[in-house]
């Protein structure tokens, strides 16, 4: 009251008072919500039930009121078990990590739980949205490659128990209150999996690169991370670590990249070069493939529609056509490739396309092709902007 903050009711709370502010003085939003708490042993809190409140505290109120007052952390609030706590986002935890005490609602707990993996997303992405599903970063120790798993409930309650501290109350012998660490409660859990994506408001991802890939603007992205503008992870090889793109790029720069083009597919013998027969621009139409090939993966970002699939044939086995697109696969990937071969049926196509796409991968090849390759799935997926199907 000395203050001047309005009081709207107040009643006796864990030997002390609990006060019901008239408005949220952390938020103009919204009115409800917010209170203070005097304890018996003369400790003070503060807070609001809001989930955009979330972490407002005493020191927080005092700086707002009385901003002259040199600050002091604030004193952990108490609850006993099967109420609910003073506020959800006071941090108790020394590792600086948000707490959220399972005495909540499951909806408030959900969200907090949201909202713990959004602040760590701001420094380190790690968790995304991808056609509907929640996502994570996962190593595959034998592709030696990073690709996104879907986060299972396993999976998530390892997340949580490392972007936030939960807690939960009991009340001892002696009538004292213990606050003791817990892991994420199993219907928490479940409700963040099951919850409509847009409310998850995590980024969006389409896949993960291991090259430096163009934006829209022409600019390069050589960050290693999640790019915002392109909605992919560059995840470079070690071969490329400190690789630099200068700001301006010249006509030297064109011509060492053709040059270094020239020099990696030089030795493999083109049908056309070779052909006497072929002659003009057709004689290099072959090389002309191989290069789109190269291409068409750094620059797909910036390809709104589709793109065709790349075929290469060989008149007689031995004449090098694998080992071409092993050299395309590792200058785009850095590692060799994981050869695959056709599919015994449409059927196996179809899934072998769905786990393909599920984990992010961005190049596909198969090899030994004997005999023709008609497929309606593959046809679909080339041609179709989206891919849907049973997982």
């Amino acid at each position: 009251h000395d203050h001047g903050i309005g009081v709207q009711s107040d009643r006796p709370y864990e030997g002390g008072t609990l006060f019901k502010l008239e408005r949220c003085p952390f938020s103009s939003a919204h009115n409800d919500g917010a209170f203070a708490i005097q304890f018996g042993n003369g400790a003070i809190a503060a807070g609001c039930h809001h989930a955009s409140c979330q972490g407002m505290g005493w020191s927080d109120l005092r700086a707002i009121y009385d901003p002259g007052r040199e600050k002091h952390a604030p004193a952990a609030p108490v609850a006993r078990s099967g109420s609910a706590p003073p506020t959800a986002g006071n941090n108790v935890s020394g590792a600086g990590n948000p707490t959220i005490y399972v005495s909540g609602s499951i909806p408030d707990l959900t969200e907090q739980a949201l909202e713990s993996i959004r602040k760590a997303n701001e420094s380190d992405p790690h968790v995304f949205a991808r056609s509907g599903e929640m996502v994570a970063l996962h190593f595959d120790e034998k592709r030696r490659r990073v690709n996104l798993a879907p986060v299972t409930r396993e999976m998530l309650r390892g997340v949580l128990m490392r972007t936030c501290e939960w807690v939960k109350s009991r009340e001892l012998r002696d009538g004292s209150v213990e606050e003791i660490p817990c892991p994420p409660p199993a219907h928490v859990l479940d409700d963040v999996l099951s919850s409509s994506p847009h409310t998850w408001r995590l980024p969006a991802v389409i896949g993960v690169v291991d090259v430096p890939i163009v934006r829209d603007d022409g600019t390069i992205v050589t960050d290693p991370g999640y790019d915002a503008a392109t909605e992919l992870i560059y995840n470079p090889t070690p071969d490329l670590d400190g690789f630099t793109v200068p700001e301006v790029i010249g006509k030297e720069d064109v011509d060492q990249a053709v040059r270094l083009l020239d020099e990696l597919l030089h030795d493999f013998p083109f049908l056309g070069e070779s052909d006497p027969d072929t002659f003009g621009d057709a004689r290099h139409a072959d090389r002309g493939n191989a290069i789109a090939a190269l291409v068409t993966h750094v620059a797909r970002p910036i390809i709104s529609g589709n793109v065709p699939a790349y075929l290469c044939d060989k008149p007689q086995p031995r004449t090098g056509a694998s080992l071409l697109q092993e050299v395309i696969y590792r200058v785009l990937t850095g590692s060799p490739p994981p050869i695959k071969t056709k599919a015994a049926s449409d059927e196996e196509f179809r899934k072998f396309i769905t786990t393909e796409l599920a984990v992010g991968t961005t190049i596909i090849l198969m090899d030994n092709i004997d005999q023709g390759l008609k497929t309606s799935n593959l046809a679909a997926v080339i041609t179709a902007s989206a891919w849907k199907d049973r997982w």
